[in-house]
């Protein structure tokens, strides 16, 4: 449901109204959550049986269901659909599950929600970990010993965790980068006649592993394209969320060096992997001139750290379309200084659209 109605909403608004009806849908869950323990509750003081609960609860899941395959349309714009298969979609979810980085996402989101049972009396087996239904036979199938978590000589997670410098994928950071500085080589852009990429397989599988990437109609896929995104880095000499947009992802020339892009697997870069994410783009010009760059770690790797000038600039342009330049500046103020803000409502407001 989350994700169907952000998709109808990022069908049928641009970026200002997407935002405000984004928030207005974000206040569902909130109310939900307020009024459904009233309503369990009265269920429970006239029935007194709690599986009616579930029994409701599943009538109206099917009804939803009817009246959405009734009555909601199509809300994609023919120009934009694609053809997919059923085997592709399958496939694309088990490439999220073995993504270290989103398996990680989900953790730590089962692992807030599981403090907040935990915190309102809800239990789970006992032991947690080595009981009968624990998670070493329920989940892992064998014990196993946590790496230490940091102190003393042992550095925290915490001091490496990475901010991707450019609005794009993970895996598309270090080409993106090394495209750049390919760019400030080259006396002539615009006289490109093949690229080249090397890098790690898992980045091409998940940024180039399919056709679409080097034709990408929708922003979604154009984000997560290494070909479109190093066509975008070579032309324009940097990657902003506009790039992303209709004009640039229909741009007949922008395209055309997107299909001179060819990606190739790298073992080292396989070994490196995943601290460090070797990239080499190379340029070959219709003259026969050979341009090349590599980087193992982007800016923005907690081992190639961006300047506060470089976060910041990043965050004015990811707010510029949202907030007002006075709001922008207000609100990088009250961040960089967060220790000596008294209340967090003052980083609230200034966060309305």
């Amino acid at each position: 449901g989350i994700v169907l109605t952000r998709a109808i909403i990022r069908d049928l608004f641009d970026k200002e109204e997407g935002a405000r009806a984004l928030s207005l849908m974000l206040l569902v869950p909130s109310l939900a959550a307020l009024v459904a323990p009233f309503i369990g509750g009265y269920i429970l003081k006239w029935f007194a049986d709690w599986t009616l609960i579930f029994w409701l609860l599943s009538v109206f899941g099917v009804f939803t269901l009817i009246l959405g395959i009734l009555r909601l349309p199509e809300t994609l714009p023919p120009e934009k659909r694609q053809v997919t298969h059923a085997v592709k979609i399958i496939s694309d979810f088990f490439t999220v599950l073995r993504h270290r980085q989103a398996t990680g996402y989900m953790v730590c989101g089962g692992l807030s929600f599981a403090t907040m049972f935990a915190q309102r009396g809800l239990t789970g087996p006992t032991p947690i970990f080595e009981g009968e239904s624990g998670f070493f036979k329920a989940v892992s199938h064998g014990s196993y010993e946590l790496d230490p978590f940091g102190g003393k000589d042992i550095p925290y997670k915490i001091a490496e965790c990475s901010i991707k410098r450019f609005p794009l994928g993970q895996y598309s950071q270090t080409v993106v980068q090394a495209a750049l500085e390919v760019r400030e080589k080259m006396p002539d852009v615009n006289n490109i006649a093949q690229v080249n990429i090397k890098t790690m397989q898992k980045a091409i599988d998940i940024m180039a592993g399919d056709p679409e990437k080097w034709k990408p109609e929708t922003r979604e896929t154009a984000d997560h394209s290494m070909p479109y995104t190093t066509a975008v880095a070579l032309t324009y000499g940097m990657v902003t969320q506009d790039h992303f947009d209709d004009r640039y992802i229909k741009d007949p020339q922008l395209l055309a060096l997107t299909g001179k892009v060819n990606v190739e697997g790298s073992a080292e870069a396989d070994r490196k992997a995943p601290e460090a994410m070797l990239c080499n783009v190379e340029v070959i010009t219709n003259d026969g001139q050979t341009f090349s760059s590599e980087v193992s770690y982007h800016k923005g790797h907690y081992l190639n750290p961006m300047t506060d000038r470089e976060v910041e600039d990043k965050f004015r342009s990811l707010a510029k379309n949202l907030l007002s330049p006075d709001q922008t500046e207000e609100l990088l103020h009250q961040l960089w200084h967060l220790e000596e803000v008294e209340d967090l409502k003052e980083i609230f407001n200034l966060t309305k659209i």
